[in-house]
């Protein structure tokens, strides 16, 4: 076992013992069975509680984190994942061998496992933007779902769950005595996450998310500086340096980016990057706070009434209706291959719902969300963290606060309800500047008299003319698409952008996706 550290938390995240068993840890566990906040410590624990086969000791954690530990004397092997299973562990059986990464990447290094593309999951990843359940766009690579662990023994392993989010019940609790339970959850996250750092490295755009962790960091005293990018939205910066002000942050620095970012991992990464050029400040200090997760998490930004009434009466309708701007465009598909994968999305998100019929039926789509959309959201990021070498504290994941949300009905949460009564219990400062808000979601009930654009504006002027172009240059790639799409279909997305026409450019997203998928298989199953 390979295990890197690269000096982004204050402490190892590796031990072995005297009698050569192994545990290590990738992120912070967060074990709260009065252990120390120390992570090394923490290891230790719940190597201790492992060794005497606790698997059920992991419910004692709430961060986000990946984990191995070895047994040298059963010759027993386990992995798990957070109760989200944010940060991921990829794993393969093949020819008696089992294989694990935290990193996608160094698992389709290894030329011992093929990489066979599983066309159906390259759907799912291009209509979705993620892989759902275990699988990843490979046939014998999977990933470890929330809440889920390996155990290898032998020539023995299996996959189970020591966390559930379907089996939370629902509860009914009085409004303002949930509100103030979900305050001082979040509290305690961003809390705990910061405990080792006098000064803080954040995320702060112009929404609601970053601005109530720099928010409680500040309510610490501890010295904030905070990084933004924004694109041509004016919102975004003007409100982010309007509440940095606010909110009396050290240092703020905002970069202003040209075009649409075609990930999370991108958009994180860039912004890092171009702040850390700038600024010797952000290059110092190996951690960053994100927001990431409060708008599905908390903000149920993906949920309406209309369609969680649908789903819960009539789920197949309710699953077509959450797929609709989703699937996959069939019509660039050779004609033999458009029957094959005619319904290959629906059947996939049905599936996934099919695991849920113990889930109430008013928390099944946030369940859903909460399991792929929001479990798989970082991935990307932290399979090339070795890269980009700046950790993601993200109090938004912790799931203690995100137990309470889930354990509460669903109907009080959409369209940022509850969210913004939240608000109320943060510093008066929180609220004392506008932020953006979703379309269709409670506004901002500060008037700002400037007219400025918002994001919102931004993402509908699409992507640049270039990336389609890059579909012209000859790949070994493209010949592996030929054997699915049509040469003339590929080549006419970028030649009908150079004539003036836009409507197609989402096209050359998923020519560029699946080119860049191919790439990397050894071949591909259209079955």
């Amino acid at each position: 076992m390979l295990k890197v550290d690269y000096g982004l938390f204050s402490d190892s995240g590796y031990h072995a013992d005297v009698s050569g068993d192994v545990c290590a840890v990738a992120g912070e566990p967060f074990f709260n069975h009065g252990t120390s906040s120390d992570r090394y410590a923490q290891l230790r624990a719940l190597h201790h509680r492992l060794q005497q086969g606790s698997i059920d000791v992991l419910n004692g954690c709430t961060g986000t984190y990946s984990l191995c530990a070895y047994n040298r004397e059963n010759h027993s092997l386990t992995l798990a994942t957070d109760k989200v299973g944010v940060r991921p562990i990829y794993y393969a059986a093949h020819n008696g061998t089992l294989y694990f990464s935290s990193s996608l990447k160094v698992m389709e290094a290894l030329e011992e496992i093929p990489k066979v593309l599983k066309f159906r999951q390259c759907i799912e990843k291009c209509s979705l933007g993620y892989t759902l359940g275990a699988n990843t766009i490979y046939e014998d690579i999977r990933v470890l779902r929330d809440g889920e662990h390996l155990k290898a023994e032998g020539n023995t392993w299996s996959t189970n769950y020591y966390f559930k989010w379907g089996d939370l019940s629902i509860t009914q609790k009085d409004a303002g005595l949930l509100r103030k339970e979900v305050y001082d959850a979040f509290f305690e996250a961003v809390k705990k996450r910061a405990v080792h750092r006098d000064e803080a490295l954040a995320f702060l755009s112009g929404g609601l998310d970053s601005r109530c962790i720099v928010a409680v960091l500040s309510e610490l005293n501890k010295k904030v500086y905070a990084i933004n990018s924004y694109a041509a939205c004016d919102q975004d910066n003007v409100f982010a340096e309007m509440y940095g002000t606010a909110a009396r942050v050290h240092r703020y620095v905002s970069t202003k980016r040209e075009g649409r970012v075609d990930s999370t991992e991108k958009l994180l990464a860039s912004t890092i990057g171009e702040a850390e050029a700038r600024e010797r400040w952000v290059q110092r200090m190996p951690a960053i706070f994100s927001g990431d997760g409060g708008s599905v998490g908390l903000g149920h930004v993906y949920i309406d009434s209309a369609l969680n009434t649908l789903m819960a009466r009539d789920e197949s309708a309710g699953i077509e209706a959450y797929l609709q701007g989703k699937q996959f465009p069939l019509g660039i598909l050779r004609k033999k291959h458009k029957k094959t994968f005619e319904n290959s999305l629906y059947e996939s998100v049905s599936r996934e719902f099919g695991d849920l019929k113990q889930v109430d039926p008013s928390r099944r789509l946030y369940v859903f969300l909460m399991r792929n959309d929001q479990r798989c959201h970082l991935h990307g990021y932290f399979d090339n963290i070795d890269v980009y070498q700046k950790e993601m504290l993200l109090p938004f994941f912790d799931s203690d606060f995100l137990a309470l949300i889930a354990r509460a009905p669903v109907d009080g949460f959409l369209y940022h309800t509850f969210y913004h009564e939240w608000l109320q219990l943060f510093p008066a400062h929180v609220t004392a500047v506008p932020w953006q808000t979703y379309p269709g979601h409670v506004p901002c009930d500060i008037r700002f008299e400037k007219e400025l654009s918002d994001q919102w504006e931004q993402k509908a002027r699409g992507r640049a003319l270039g990336h389609s172009l890059s579909l012209l240059s000859p790949r070994k790639a493209s010949s592996r698409l030929d054997a699915f799409v049509p040469k003339y279909k590929r080549f006419s997305v970028p030649l009908l952008q150079i004539i003036g026409s836009r409507r197609y450019r989402y096209l050359s997203d998923i020519f560029r996706d699946l080119s860049l998928m191919c790439a990397r298989a050894t071949e591909i199953d259209l079955s």
